[in-house]
């Protein structure tokens, strides 16, 4: 009778060794893929627009991620010279319009060589809050103005 209660209690202890096992290596897993998958959305995207004398670039950078945790996604436009790495349209200091990203994002359009419009969707949320915006009416440079065209969709 005593070695089938320590056959029993060594079976059960077996099975729920085995079990949490399972759930370890399951769950190890799961992070893993949603650390991947995080990461991919790191990537910002880049759309490059030359000014019409084609010493000025416009860039528009959308930032994504987050995914299943705390997913976010925010629209940037940068100025740069022509002349300059694209790495710094990553650089704040550069960004003359940066928002929460909409759904057709912001659309620029040089007026001039010296003038670029921005055009960007003003969401509101349901409890009546519109989205935050940061805009500077010149470049880095001083060199382009910038007007704004905000719409609600």
């Amino acid at each position: 009778m005593r070695s089938t209660v320590f056959g029993s209690v060594f079976s059960t202890l077996r099975r729920l060794l085995i079990l949490v096992g399972v759930v370890a290596v399951l769950g190890y897993g799961g992070v893993c893929l949603m650390r991947a998958l995080n990461r991919a959305g790191d990537q910002p995207a880049i759309q490059l627009y030359p000014s019409p004398d084609g010493q000025m670039v416009a860039v528009i950078i959308r930032r994504e991620g987050g995914q299943f945790l705390a997913p976010y996604c925010s629209d940037t436009v940068a100025i740069l010279q022509a002349t300059d790495s694209r790495a710094h349209a990553l650089d704040d200091g550069y960004a003359v319009f940066t928002g929460d990203c909409s759904r057709s994002g912001p659309a620029v359009a040089w007026k001039t060589s010296h003038n670029l419009q921005i055009d960007f969707q003003i969401a509101w949320s349901a409890d009546g809050e519109t989205d935050t915006f940061s805009l500077k009416n010149q470049d880095r440079s001083a060199s382009v103005k910038v007007s704004f065209s905000g719409r609600e969709p």
